[in-house]
């Protein structure tokens, strides 16, 4: 054995352990049924096969009818139970696959959300994400499939052994002729297999556009753009050039297997002429009676369906964890930054500083950053600004470590933040991206981010209840403020010790009056995805609770980027008016192109093309001549002359 044949064998038992691991961890008692489905199936082609030979025995010969009764009913009887227990043992499986599915989508996400941010940009790493979802959910079937898979070679391997000993005993050349015959099938199929892999991965960036187009399309998002702009008829050339370009792998994949599955019908044809001549012969000479002619016959046609079944499972289990290997990659996806194992000081406030820091993207050869060095100390309110593409956010994804600097280090209190323990680092940091996302959840899960399902649905089920007490008194009006101090008291029972913070914040962003008038307040459901009842917030309302969950986290770092973009002039003013108190004493960097909020800061930068051209205070800076940021101030302000 080779060495590469070795690591083969090694990955497939690997592969196999992994998967029954996860089956084991979802579902135990599938093992149960799993094991009973092996007796089962191994042994029900063996009821077909020795009971109608004794039949047909007994009616051609002494024809005892208290024998015939006998073989019919154990044939009839072991038949129904075979049948019964395979629906049984069909249905219970067929419930933990189910369960399977959703382990497995449930497994990926979980590593989307905690694999490093940097592969989430990587065309690589998406790619490798479609062939995971595609190599376990359509092509290998999944856990059960593989389950399923290797379940039906180790049932044939069983039944194998039964006919070639009931062969052996009579017709030993008929087993050479089937073994013969499985092996050129085995060649055949290997070819095809191979077809199929080749076809499978070069299908995965077409798969990617397809499902983006026939799936990810169908996004509400997206709905006011395609109508707006006309664009359905884009959409419609896409879809139809997509699914063509799928139509056409097939139709290749197809054409490509087609001479061996020919081939594989004549090697059929030969066999069974060959097995009735075999047995035939012995039949004519009078050696064997005219039951075991069709024991035999039948015991040769299931010794082809066990090596049949025993090359064809061994070579679809394999090319099953082929698929489905493509899910295990993606799983153990290396990460992309350094992970420390030391521990931020905890006793002190914090200093960042960047220290000759450069920055090219993976895949690129241009520097979004070049030889920054800054200081950032404790409490102070600091100020970003710069034209598209100067490195603004690329700087902060770095203080993020969604990134780790291509040249250069940034340090912690003088600890290259590398070495730090990744998740107690952002601990420290409260950020809001130009980008940011809210969550089709409560308003009040958005902002604390702790689990509120339940009080939600506290909240509801007192609102029905307050309703009834009103139809019942009947009432035709609404005691609007009864019902306001009412919610109150609810609310405040249900939310329990995060409330006051929650509404601390909730005030300090001007969101007050607008989750009060939410029907089941905080515990309104701030999009309609998963609740009718949900609301639809402006883009300003959900930019000041994007705002509020920052606030929320309390940490000693808060990074604003374009934290005012979607807020009307007014909602913007209060912001800024606000901003030292909304911050307090904590470090602030806050990131915008409008140079009126640079005057609540201790200190700006001006990023040009990946460099820091100039630092300063608002005055310091508008009063140079011929500088960057007094020519962006000077730009802006002349529109509000």
């Amino acid at each position: 054995m080779s060495r590469t044949e070795k690591k083969k064998k090694i990955r497939v038992l690997f592969l196999i352990r992994r998967f029954a691991g996860y089956a084991w961890k979802c579902s135990p008692i599938y093992f149960v049924y799993y094991v009973l489905s092996l007796i089962v199936n191994a042994g029900a082609p063996f009821v077909n096969i020795i009971f109608p030979a004794r039949i047909l025995d007994e009616l051609t010969g002494e024809q005892r009818l208290e024998r015939l009764v006998l073989y019919t009913a154990l044939t009839a009887g072991m038949n129904l139970l075979c049948n019964l227990l395979k629906n049984f043992v069909d249905r219970e499986t067929g419930k933990c696959k189910d369960k399977f599915e959703r382990y497995v989508s449930l497994l990926a996400a979980e590593k989307c959300i905690d694999m490093d941010f940097q592969h989430t940009e990587d065309k690589k790493v998406l790619e490798q994400l479609e062939k995971a979802k595609t190599g376990i959910e359509w092509y290998s079937g999944g856990i059960g499939g593989i389950m399923e898979a290797f379940g039906g070679f180790v049932t044939n391997f069983i039944t194998l052994l039964g006919v070639v000993a009931i062969l052996a005993a009579g017709v030993p050349w008929l087993i050479v002729v089937y073994a013969v015959s499985v092996v050129f099938d085995m060649l055949l199929t290997k070819v095809t297999n191979r077809v199929e892999l080749k076809a499978f991965r070069e299908m995965a960036k077409v798969n990617q556009i397809f499902s983006y187009v026939f799936w990810e399309l169908q996004d509400i998002r997206f709905g006011k753009d395609i109508r707006l702009y006309g664009a359905e008829p884009l959409m419609e050339q896409k879809g139809r050039y997509y699914n063509n370009q799928m139509v056409k792998e097939w139709k290749k994949q197809g054409i490509s297997c087609l001479p061996y599955n020919e081939c594989s019908a004549v090697l059929g044809v030969a066999r069974y002429a060959a097995a009735m001549l075999l047995i035939g012969m012995k039949a004519l000479k009078g050696l064997i009676s005219i039951g075991d002619f069709m024991m035999y016959f039948n015991s040769g046609s299931t010794l082809r369906n066990s090596l049949w079944g025993i090359t064809r499972q061994a070579q679809e289990l394999y090319k099953k964890l082929c698929y489905a290997n493509e899910f295990i990659v993606f799983m153990e996806y290396p990460n992309a930054v350094r992970h420390g194992e030391r521990l931020p000081q905890t006793d002190r406030e914090h200093t960042i500083e960047f220290r000759n820091v450069s920055f090219t993207y993976p895949g690129s050869n241009i520097s979004v950053l070049k030889n920054i060095s800054v200081v950032l100390h404790p409490g102070e309110h600091v100020s970003i600004v710069g034209l598209n593409g100067a490195g603004k956010t690329t700087f902060i994804k770095l203080l993020c470590r969604l990134y780790d600097p291509t040249e250069g280090e940034i340090l912690l209190d003088g600890v290259d933040i590398r070495d730090i323990v990744y998740e107690e680092y952002v601990k420290l940091l409260a950020v809001v991206f130009q980008d940011f996302q809210l969550f089709a959840f409560t308003a009040r899960e958005n902002v604390t981010l702790e689990e509120s399902f339940a009080k939600a649905e506290d909240m509801r089920k007192n609102e029905e209840k307050l309703e009834e007490e009103y139809k019942k008194a009947k009432l035709h009006f609404w005691d609007t403020d009864f019902a306001g101090e009412k919610k109150s008291s609810i609310e405040k029972e249900v939310t329990g010790e995060t409330a006051d913070r929650f509404a601390q914040v909730i005030e300090q962003t001007g969101l007050t009056k607008t989750i009060s008038d939410l029907k089941y307040g905080a515990d309104t459901y701030i999009m309609k995805s998963f609740d009718n009842e949900g609301c639809e917030m402006s883009g300003g309302q959900q930019q000041k609770l994007a705002i509020a969950r920052a606030l929320y986290k309390n940490a000693p770092v808060v990074i604003l980027d374009e934290p005012t973009a979607a807020l009307d002039p007014i909602a913007e003013y209060e912001i800024y008016r606000q901003f030292h108190s909304l911050v307090g004493g904590r470090t602030a960097i806050y990131i915008s192109h409008r140079l009126s909020s640079c005057q609540f800061c201790d200190i700006i930068y001006v990023f040009v093309d990946g460099e820091i051209r100039e630092r300063g205070t608002h005055e310091e800076l508008a009063g140079l001549a011929d500088g960057h940021y007094a020519k962006m101030f000077e730009a802006q302000a002349q529109y509000y002359r």
